[in-house]
């Protein structure tokens, strides 16, 4: 947890502002307990303080004193949306992540629909998307925000944390369903969730929480229960292909063993079939066997 305090050292004088009492208490009682973190995830508490911090109008006054980056401001007003519209938050496993960053995207003719005006992905704590150095603390997507002044689909915001130094990073990217070649890692993983999301939904599961709370004679609680934790893809597995000779090969070597990429493919379905939508085939790992190709999930 040490890397967590030393995030939120860089706006430590906002929090302690005088006309931030109440801020931080409406953070206490409305946005702090939303959810409760699964384990091996980034902290939930944590993400929606640094949210309400960098949302607080405050924080432009201390941004111009000390100069942060311009783009800081954007930044700012994706936390701002976030608690606005009370932004849920979607957890994301690792197995998901990586398949959907082999997987390749499709062209699309028809920009699809966002599963929510604004939402956060958070990530678990040993993830890796920038760098071997970095760990990605969530991803905030909102379809209002214009990082650059430019016809976009919405924009995303990326929160990182140095791994060993806990510093605290971050960047901005809009969203262009029309140009891919403009897309970085944090927009193409964004297009792949909400392509699932409107193809694929089974993979967007909820679960109920049991909150923990303290007993003794002590004042009761005031805090409303946490909300059901959002997971993308919890019970998400790889696929492997176990793959022999090719036909009618019947002394040739046996294949290597490797990565099929994952692709999107627009399928018939519906009525006559007449209906068009994207099915996700997701990557495969292709290895050796004696015996015929079958498939196991």
């Amino acid at each position: 947890m040490g890397m967590y305090s030393d995030t939120l050292k860089r706006f430590k004088g906002v929090s302690s502002l005088p006309e931030n009492r109440e801020f931080l208490e409406k953070w206490e009682s409305v946005y702090k307990n939303k959810y409760v973190s699964p384990k091996h995830y980034h902290s939930w508490e944590v993400f929606s303080k640094l949210c309400f911090v960098l949302s607080n109008p405050a924080t432009l006054k201390l941004s111009h004193e000390h100069k942060f980056d311009e783009r800081f401001n954007y930044v700012m007003g994706a936390c701002c949306i976030a608690v606005n519209l009370s932004a849920p938050g979607l957890f994301l496993s690792p197995e998901l992540h990586l398949s959907l960053e082999d997987t390749e995207l499709p062209e699309i003719s028809e920009t699809p629909k966002l599963p929510f005006p604004a939402f956060c992905v958070l990530f678990t704590a040993g993830n890796r998307i920038h760098s071997d150095k970095d760990t990605i603390l969530a991803l905030i997507v909102s379809e209002t925000i214009k990082p650059i002044p430019n016809s976009s689909d919405g924009a995303v915001v990326s929160l990182v944390l140095e791994r060993d130094t806990g510093e605290f990073r971050y960047n901005c990217s809009n969203l262009h369903w029309a140009e891919p070649k403009k897309d970085n890692g944090a927009t193409k993983l964004v297009k792949h969730l909400i392509l699932l999301y409107n193809n694929k939904r089974e993979l967007f599961t909820e679960e109920k929480v049991v909150p923990v709370r303290g007993t003794g004679f002590g004042k009761a609680s005031k805090q409303s229960d946490p909300e059901p934790t959002r997971f993308i893809g919890k019970f998400f597995e790889n696929k492997v292909r176990y793959v022999g000779r090719s036909r009618g090969d019947k002394g040739g070597a046996k294949k290597r063993p490797h990565w099929r990429r994952g692709h999107w493919h627009r399928v018939c379905h519906g009525k006559g079939r007449k209906e068009r939508k994207y099915q996700w085939f997701q990557p495969v790992y292709v290895c050796p066997s004696e015996k015929d190709s079958s498939e196991t999930s």
